[in-house]
């Protein structure tokens, strides 16, 4: 659950264990931190109906969030079952900050607003953002299944199988999809 909260916002991991069920907030699905550590800037971050469901759950069982040393064992112990399991000393390297600098590097790709990932990790500094973010160029498969509709019967098929309309020409609408 903790990683959880950490691989959808960034947070730093003292943060992550500090939190209270009255920072979040349900309706506008988002978290509240107005006392970030570090002389970080507050913040609201946005997170998913799977965080909430997990958090709701938890507050139900009158549990919360495990300390910073249970997470760090339960890191510790997953990473070198990775790394025996798969062969590859490369795993022992993940640390839980690792999810942070994960978390900024996905956001500036999704965004390519560096502004908005300094603002998202509560910096002060753009420095301190340029060394989270790996500043990398993801390829994206940009293969697509096109279509073609001549009428509203089978525009509608193409649009109930996952289609997305792209343009007409000619008296003829074309759709696509990712393969």
């Amino acid at each position: 659950m903790t990683l959880r909260i950490l691989f959808e916002t960034g947070l730093r991991i003292s943060e992550a264990v500090n939190l209270q069920y009255e920072d979040f907030d349900f309706e506008r699905k988002c978290l509240r931190l107005n006392h970030p550590l570090k002389n970080g800037l507050p913040r609201e971050l946005k997170i998913s109906d799977k965080l909430i469901a997990m958090i709701h759950t938890l507050h139900a069982k009158n549990q919360w969030f495990p300390s910073r040393w249970c997470m760090t064992k339960w890191i510790l112990n997953h990473r070198r079952i990775l790394s025996e399991s798969q062969n590859n000393p490369r795993f022992l390297e993940i640390h839980l900050h690792s999810f942070r600098h994960y978390v900024a590097t996905m956001q500036y790709h999704r965004t390519k607003d560096i502004l908005f990932v300094k603002r998202m990790l509560g910096h002060r500094a753009i420095q301190n953002t340029l060394r989270y973010t790996q500043l990398i160029e993801i390829e994206e498969d940009t293969n697509y299944v096109c279509k073609v509709a001549k009428s509203v019967n089978e525009c509608s098929d193409l649009i109930s199988a996952g289609f997305d309309y792209v343009t007409e020409i000619e008296g003829v609408k074309l759709f696509r999809k990712r393969k």
